[in-house]
């Protein structure tokens, strides 16, 4: 059973990969995760990912609650990670250690019955198109701002982390590091996740 999804004419590099509907959880290129998995197809699609390489595609589900989800329940953009780790827990319950590589466009969804495949395209994380300088300090000094306020209200969370936010000068930096260690919602993550301009990303955020 196929689900399409219409492709982006502009993106490149088709992959089908093993696939992992994300309940309530984004990726991110580059972001280090871990979540537990339990749905069968899902063990299925990791264990079959390490026998050919690791690599995972993870796209996040519109709705947590649907158990065997279709192509018109998953969002359109998801993440190409590399299993890190996996740990066998009781109750057929698999923790697995992620790395985020690239963003990835899904293209078609491929439901076996046993396991999620997906065909994917890659699509860049952040547009190469220029960026107003002023615009951007202003959007890093608020998103800087608010983060502070943030902090204060998680007295366990590292000075190291708050020190190297509120010093970063990049701006792709400053976003990845803000997103990748704030609690937010996961509709707002796949939002982040999806826009491609870094000044629309730091205002979103």
């Amino acid at each position: 059973m196929e689900q399409t999804i219409k492709s982006d004419k502009n993106i490149e590099e088709s992959n089908i990969l093993y696939t992992v509907a994300m309940r309530g959880l984004v990726a991110f290129p580059k972001m280090v995760m871990h979540f537990d998995v339990s749905r069968a197809k899902s063990i299925s699609a990791i264990e079959h990912s390490l026998k050919e390489g690791g690599k995972l595609f993870l796209v996040t589900q519109h709705e947590a609650y649907i158990d065997n989800p279709k192509a018109s329940d998953l969002y359109k953009v998801g993440v190409v990670a590399e299993i890190k780790q996996v740990l066998k827990l009781p109750d057929n319950i698999m923790k697995v250690l992620v790395e985020g590589v690239y963003k990835a466009n899904l293209v078609r969804l491929i439901d076996d019955g046993e396991v999620l495949k997906a065909e994917v395209k890659r699509t860049p994380t952040y547009s190469r198109a220029k960026f107003d300088e002023v615009e951007a300090e202003a959007l890093m000094r608020s998103v800087k701002d608010v983060f502070e306020r943030y902090a204060s209200f998680f007295p366990k969370m590292p000075k190291e982390l708050l020190t190297s936010i509120m010093t970063q000068d990049s701006p792709l930096k400053l976003f990845e590091t803000v997103t990748f260690n704030c609690n937010l919602n996961y509709r707002d993550k796949q939002t982040l996740l999806e826009e491609t301009n870094v000044i629309n990303k730091l205002s979103v955020l």
